[in-house]
């Protein structure tokens, strides 16, 4: 009997333990770190301490979230979402700062830095016609993926889409769901505004409801070349914070798409974008065809580093259940005894 009662706290135990290290890992992360960083992975530029990129504003798709005769999904459903765009300078605790030779969207000579993101997301808790919410999903698709890219030969055409990925992988990592993630958006007007409104239309035809929203997204980091990032990325992860918007007012809407996780080593280019938009006449609006539209959107964000919890707490978390489990079966067998 004393055995018994040994291995029932021990149990116990076990499972509080796992518990109190799970639930204490989905809180958001409270600030950012420091990591070593060498922008052109031992060019003329040397490392510095940063807490993470200053992001240009980028691209960002919506995959099939207007639905026929409606104006969007409910809750519950899921959809994948792809972003890309180009740094334009590396965030230090002393504020923004540009490397020598870094450029943005494929301008001058030098090098670029790029990030390209696909994550599934849960819409809601809350929807109405005009705005909805949305959660980063627990289980992610197999093709979503963070990835930044080294580019010696900067070519990003935030236009054509292009350019994002055909560099060199430094560094991959996976959409995560913490407590904080989250993201909103709402119209904000009846009107429909060239959908291209960043200089010349581009798009001549095509319209966009007026909206704006915000958003937290979470992505741990699987790898990373040493080159670059100098400092042990164990346990750290990046925040995107920021902000999305229609129409495209300050940068061309992207006409493709990264939607395959790159399966090849550090250092290598990704595969060539596949996804192309599909918005009908009205970017956003209501959907009167047979099949379901995307909805593309202006993303205003930055890349913080910060701690997010390790793979491990689910392992932790499995030992806690089964630990727990084992306690029922010990008093199935005892009331069985009886």
């Amino acid at each position: 009997m004393m055995h018994a009662k040994r291995r029932v706290l021990r149990a116990i135990l076990m499972g509080l333990a796992a518990w109190t290290l799970v639930v204490g890992a989905t809180v958001t992360p409270a600030h950012a770190v420091f990591v070593t960083f060498d922008p052109d992975g031992g060019g003329v530029n040397g490392a510095t301490q940063i807490t993470g990129f200053d992001l240009d504003v980028g691209n960002a798709l919506a995959r099939s979230v207007i639905r026929p005769g409606a104006t969007g999904l409910t809750p519950g459903d899921t959809f994948q979402l792809y972003f890309q765009a180009a740094v334009t300078a590396l965030s230090t605790d002393n504020g923004g700062v540009t490397p020598a030779g870094l450029v943005r969207n494929g301008t001058g000579p030098g090098f670029e830095l790029t990030f390209v993101v696909n994550l599934t997301e849960i819409v809601g808790p809350t929807t109405t016609p005009a705005s909805a919410s949305f959660t980063t999903a627990p289980a992610q698709s197999p093709s979503s993926f963070l990835e930044i890219y080294y580019d010696p030969t900067p070519n990003a055409n935030a236009l054509a889409g292009t350019g994002y990925n055909d560099g060199q992988l430094i560094l991959q990592g996976t959409p995560i769901a913490l407590t904080g993630s989250r993201g909103t958006f709402a119209a904000s007007s009846t009107a429909t505004p060239a959908f291209d409104s960043s200089g010349p239309d581009n798009y001549t035809g095509i319209t966009t409801i007026v909206g704006g929203g915000e958003s937290d997204v979470f992505t741990s980091v699987d790898r990373a070349n040493i080159a670059f990032f100098q400092t042990s990325l164990t346990g750290l992860g990046f925040e995107f914070s920021g902000q999305q918007r229609t129409p495209f007012n300050s940068i061309n809407p992207s006409a493709l798409f990264d939607g395959l996780r790159n399966t090849g080593a550090l250092g290598t280019a990704g595969l060539a974008p596949t996804i192309a938009p599909n918005l009908g006449l009205v970017n956003g609006g209501t959907n009167t065809s047979a099949g379901s539209r995307d909805f593309q959107l202006l993303v205003d964000t930055n890349a913080s580093l910060v701690a997010v919890p390790e793979p491990a707490s689910v392992t932790l978390m499995g030992l806690g259940l089964a630990g727990m489990a084992g306690i029922g079966g010990w008093r199935s067998r005892k009331r069985g005894a009886a």
